[in-house]
């Protein structure tokens, strides 16, 4: 039934296992809970606060704390994907 879902529309952290079910289609059962589920994310934002060179977010006014945990999802899962992938 999943080949004829054309299109999914996701909220918050819904969005995650949207995005990489539409990037890995079936793939994605076997994928995800090691890509994503089991990864200890509070460690990237703990981090991000303890860790000196993660202070960008402190000292530029054009880059936040979004902007670092984009680039961590980025790194665990999405790999520099588009919406057009």
């Amino acid at each position: 039934m999943l080949s004829d879902v054309d299109y999914i529309s996701a909220v918050s952290g819904g969005s995650f296992p949207a995005m990489h079910y539409g990037m890995n289609r079936e793939r994605s059962f076997e994928t995800f809970p090691q890509e994503f589920l089991k990864v200890d994310v509070n460690a990237y934002i703990y981090g991000m606060v303890l860790m000196p060179w993660n202070w960008e977010w402190l000292i530029n006014p054009l880059y936040g704390t979004n902007d670092y945990m984009a680039g961590v999802y980025d790194r665990l899962m999405f790999r520099g994907a588009t919406y057009g992938d």
